[in-house]
């Protein structure tokens, strides 16, 4: 079993019509590739010469910190976010996939993703952030854990995955004349939908310090934090 999952680079973060530059800041599991075939759809097309410093391992999920150093000018730069629990939620589920097969830092026992428990999830977690993290660094599994806020930069038009996002989405891209008004998000992927809820009562702990990592971005796009038996 491999230490890393380095998946299909297939999403760029810079995308070339004509003269033009856009940059869409892909946070995983948040429609990403869904956007990413939208804007192909318009004729916005990847351009080699404009990633070709930037390491493979990081073109799919490019953080600020990475891609402010390579100074390139876009037209227009947005990002879609998500609230941090559904989001890590969402992450679990994919990774388990990955896992069972074979990929990536697994932290437990390949397990079928139609019977995780909550409990479970927080046993993901404390696995996440005292064996992964520690030994692989903050970017590993291709940024899956980073807190949102560190993708963008003061300048990215943020969308809220919740926020009837096909439609604002849609409008915002078509008045600035970057897809047609006719488009449609494209949905590729489906998720399983009987997830489990967290349980943020089972260790109090670890909870904590999910809630302490991810705290920004509660704060900055506005999300509720659960309550739950021993918050901070």
């Amino acid at each position: 079993m491999s230490d890393m999952w380095v998946c299909e680079v297939w999403v760029m973060p810079y995308f070339k019509r004509d003269e033009s530059i856009i940059h869409f800041v892909h946070i995983p599991k948040n429609a990403g590739k869904s956007v990413c075939k939208l804007l192909k759809m318009n004729g916005w097309k990847a351009d080699d010469s404009m990633h070709k410093n930037i390491p493979i391992a990081l073109m799919d999920h490019v953080h600020f910190s990475a891609y402010e150093q390579y100074k390139i000018d876009s037209k227009y730069e947005f990002a879609i976010v998500r609230n941090p629990s559904d989001r890590f939620l969402s992450s679990v589920y994919f990774l388990i996939r990955q896992w069972n097969n074979g990929i990536g830092c697994i932290p437990e026992n390949p397990t079928d993703e139609k019977n995780v428990t909550g409990k479970q999830l927080i046993h993901f977690m404390h696995s996440i952030f005292t064996k992964i993290i520690p030994k692989h660094g903050i970017h590993v599994e291709n940024n899956f854990y980073l807190p949102q806020h560190l993708f963008i930069s003061p300048k990215t038009h943020i969308f809220k995955y919740e926020d009837h996002l096909p439609d604002l989405l849609i409008r915002e891209l078509s008045d600035r004349k970057l897809i047609s008004k006719e488009s449609i998000l494209p949905h590729i992927n489906v998720s399983f939908s009987r997830k489990a809820e967290i349980d943020w009562d089972y260790a109090p702990d670890v909870s904590n310090y999910f809630f302490n990592l991810y705290g920004l971005d509660y704060e900055l796009f506005d999300y509720e934090k659960p309550k739950f038996v021993g918050s901070i």
